[in-house]
């Protein structure tokens, strides 16, 4: 997942898991892609209020920076309104392009912490906090976006067949089947070792 330049893959289910909840886009989990203090954002001589970090990124970018960031948008491959928030930002030079990619052991370190637990338990901040956790090692989401549910996406494999997904107030691992069905399972409640998800 260090590539800029990640193919497209079928991965539209991993997008599509169904909640029978609705609940409104959150700005607020984004990473540090919209953070304001960034000079490459404070830098851009349009408003950026209401725009996308994709919009903002090809106001200030060079023309190759814009062919790359075209090939990123064009990949529609959600199915979803949304944008690769990763590829975004190592395009743009805002994250180191080897930046690791989590793991199950990392997620699992991260998921059983005592100040992920207590905003679990809270409700309202466990998305904001779950993400700045996740964050300080992968720098980013993959993905981020959805239509009437917020969805944060960070992928495991460079298959994108495995990720961990932020939305409705938890955290879930997805997995997608050959047949292109998925496995969905709620992180906070399964009280076995992570490592077993993964497991053939």
């Amino acid at each position: 997942m260090s590539s800029c330049n990640a193919g497209k893959s079928n991965i539209s289910g991993i997008s599509n898991i169904s909640s029978n909840s609705n609940i409104s886009s959150n700005s607020n989990i984004s990473s540090n892609a919209n953070n304001s203090s960034n000079p490459r954002i404070t830098e851009s001589p349009i408003d950026t209020s209401n725009i996308t970090l994709y919009e903002r990124s090809y106001a200030i970018a060079t023309d190759e920076q814009k062919r790359q960031l075209e090939i990123i948008n064009d990949d529609k491959s959600m199915d979803l309104p949304g944008q690769w928030t990763r590829r975004i930002m190592i395009v743009m030079n805002d994250l180191p392009a080897d930046t690791p990619v989590l793991t199950m052991s990392l997620i699992e370190s991260i998921c059983r912490s005592n100040k992920v637990i207590e905003a679990y338990n809270a409700g309202d901040i466990f998305e904001y906090t779950i993400n700045a956790e996740l964050n300080k090692y992968a720098g980013a989401p993959d993905w981020e976006g959805g239509s009437g549910i917020y969805r944060c996406i960070y992928f495991l494999n460079a298959e994108k067949s495995m990720s961990v997904m932020i939305y409705f107030n938890s955290i879930y691992f997805v997995k997608l089947q050959p047949d292109g069905s998925t496995i969905s399972v709620s992180l906070m409640k399964y009280d076995q070792p992570f490592s077993s998800l993964i497991s053939d």
